[in-house]
């Protein structure tokens, strides 16, 4: 018995899966869904933080300011966002 393979020359196929709209996220300590940011500074935009005097933590990690744009947020992490206050 043989056998006969046919190839045929095509475009890339992209398959699209389904997109999720939310996440839910450990936000110091607490957990809360809400819509799916691309990245931490989105995440920092809907949740209102003034990115100023801030630090971000991303599963035990520090995240750059200049990465922020970069560094996707996905569903489940973990992040801790600290306020610098000055006192004296």
């Amino acid at each position: 018995m043989s056998r006969v393979f046919l190839l045929i020359d095509c475009a890339p196929i992209l398959i699209i899966g389904p997109v999720q709209t939310t996440v839910t996220l450990e936000i110091n300590g607490r957990w809360q869904s809400l819509q799916a940011p691309a990245n931490v500074r989105e995440l920092l935009s809907a949740l209102g933080v003034e990115p100023n005097r801030i630090a971000v933590e991303l599963n035990h990690r520090l995240v750059k300011r200049q990465a922020w744009e970069t560094t996707p947020v996905a569903d489940r992490d973990h992040i801790e966002i600290v306020e610098f206050v000055g006192g004296g």
